[in-house]
């Protein structure tokens, strides 16, 4: 793999929240990588707060979106820093919470089914 083709994952852990430090590009072939980094934690960490911090991630293609919104449907809470990744998360949150929408809808308007009930969007608080 090219060097820009990489990426590095850092796992810092606090007794309160587990994060993950993405930094390269998240792409097809490095997607594997961060699930299982999340697979990780949420096995060894069941009763924290998960982020995923990707200020340091300089490009993101559809498997990589596709990986995060997942994660933010089970429970992770995407932060970063610079206009292009701010910008990224936006657009995600936007779809994760889409996807719950349409979850809830199939189900009924059952929250508790819709695989995202852990979804905030940024900037509301808990009802």
């Amino acid at each position: 793999m090219r060097d820009q083709e990489m990426l590095r994952i850092t796992i810092l852990e606090t007794e309160n929240e587990q994060r993950l430090v993405v930094e390269g590009q998240l792409t097809r072939s490095s997607v594997p990588e961060l699930e299982s980094a999340w697979k990780e934690i949420r096995k060894l960490h069941q009763n924290c707060a998960y982020v995923i911090d990707l200020s340091e991630t300089t490009c993101v293609d559809s498997s990589g979106k596709a990986a995060l919104i997942g994660m933010v449907c089970d429970g992770a809470r995407l932060i970063a820093n610079g206009l292009y990744t701010e910008y990224v998360i936006q657009k995600l949150m936007n779809q994760a919470q889409d996807a719950r929408r349409r979850r809830r809808d199939i189900a009924g308007g059952m929250d508790s089914v819709s695989g995202c009930a852990g979804y905030r969007p940024p900037g509301k608080e808990k009802e």
